[in-house]
């Protein structure tokens, strides 16, 4: 039960904290590009990353891993946000802007995925 609670405690927070980051770069940026997806990607991959390369080395108490990586991480990230944008942009006929959320998508959350590793190592 307390694995439910925790699951639940950190999907909260994460869903909060896309929310905020996605409403601010909108209104930094402007909507005809989903920065605000990116940019949760990008972090949410590198902080899962760094996360469960630590719990696999036991650095992290299987509750934490609940609240920070299944909890917050999985409210956090948005793959499900960024597929439904970038079929918005096929739909709307904007191919270069569906084109580069993709690549961006993928090589920078790739990338920020192998930091958080990286930086695990190294901690």
């Amino acid at each position: 039960m307390a694995a439910y609670l925790l699951i639940a405690a950190g999907g909260v927070l994460g869903a909060l904290a896309r929310y905020m980051t996605a409403t601010t770069a909108a209104s930094k940026w402007g909507t005809f590009f989903p920065y605000g997806t990116l940019i949760v990607n990008v972090i949410g991959c590198f902080l899962v990353g760094y996360l469960v390369l630590k719990g696999i080395e036991g650095a992290l108490s299987p509750n934490l891993r609940f609240f920070l990586v299944v909890g917050f991480g999985g409210a956090f990230t948005t793959f499900s946000s960024f597929s439904a944008e970038t079929l918005l942009l096929l739909r709307d006929g904007l191919y270069t802007y569906a084109l580069l959320n993709v690549g961006l998508n993928l090589v920078l959350c790739l990338g920020a995925s192998f930091l958080g590793f990286m930086l695990a190592k190294a901690l």
